[in-house]
């Protein structure tokens, strides 16, 4: 039986996840910036980065949308 992945719980964690399994399938090609996961971020990115997905979700943005598109293709 597969082992069931813990939910992200913020924004900085799902845009982590995302990242990680977008490096696993399609890595960068050569010569192109690699993005960085949000530990090496300024902290004000981070928090900016929760807030996004405060305003998405307060303007009535699906929460499907939100995780599997807004927050993974965000960059600081």
């Amino acid at each position: 039986m597969a082992k069931k992945q813990k939910q992200a719980q913020t924004a900085a964690e799902r845009y982590d996840r995302a990242l990680h399994k977008g490096n696993k399938i399609s890595p960068v090609p050569d010569g192109c910036p690699v993005p960085q996961p949000t530990a090496v971020w300024p902290a004000e990115n981070v928090t900016l980065l929760e807030k996004y997905r405060t305003w998405l979700a307060a303007g009535g943005v699906a929460q499907s949308v939100i995780e599997q598109h807004r927050i993974p293709m965000a960059v600081p």
